[in-house]
């Protein structure tokens, strides 16, 4: 009797291990995301390849970073400024980064525009600006304008176990 009871026991714990690595986890813990749009558009206007053009001068330096995401109910998302448009080499100056999700507790949804600005003094900051987020000094990282740059959007699902990444060409003055 008592070798039945340890080999019930066992093919339970077995069950039980399985149906956690199973592939049926939810979306929220880490399933597959997908960056289906991402676009930074600019009040100043465009280059003649379509590429924004962030000026201080025209509509004080304001511009909008716009992206969609699916496949999972929340995801952490960052912006980086980058000189090459890969957040894997360095340096890249982190812009902004939050928590979003299909839940209201959130603060972004599974489709964002978040708005920015490049000021005059040289910081960048997007809304909602907090001690988190702080307005950036990227005078300091850009060196000298008028020069090019990219936008680049990293969205990871809950764990972090999967991210995607793109790159947006930006000139900025």
């Amino acid at each position: 009797m008592q070798k039945i009871t340890k080999a019930g026991a066992l093919a339970l714990l077995a069950g039980l291990i399985t149906a956690c690595g199973s592939s049926s986890d939810s979306e929220d813990s880490g399933g597959s995301i997908k960056l289906d749009t991402y676009a930074v558009q600019s009040t100043a206007g465009t280059l003649s390849n379509g590429s924004p053009i962030i000026d201080t001068a025209i509509g004080n330096g304001e511009f909008t970073i716009h992206w969609e995401v699916s496949g999972v109910d929340s995801y952490t998302m960052e912006v980086y400024l980058s000189d090459d448009g890969s957040i894997a080499t360095t340096p890249n100056l982190k812009l902004y980064g939050m928590n979003c999700g299909s839940s209201g507790i959130f603060s972004c949804g599974m489709s964002q525009d978040l708005s920015c600005q490049f000021g005059t003094d040289g910081y960048m900051s997007c809304d909602p600006s907090s001690i988190a987020n702080p307005p950036i000094n990227a005078g300091q990282y850009l060196n000298y304008l008028p020069r090019g740059a990219y936008f680049v959007l990293r969205v990871c699902n809950a764990l972090a176990s999967e991210c995607k990444e793109e790159f947006r060409y930006a000139y900025i003055q």
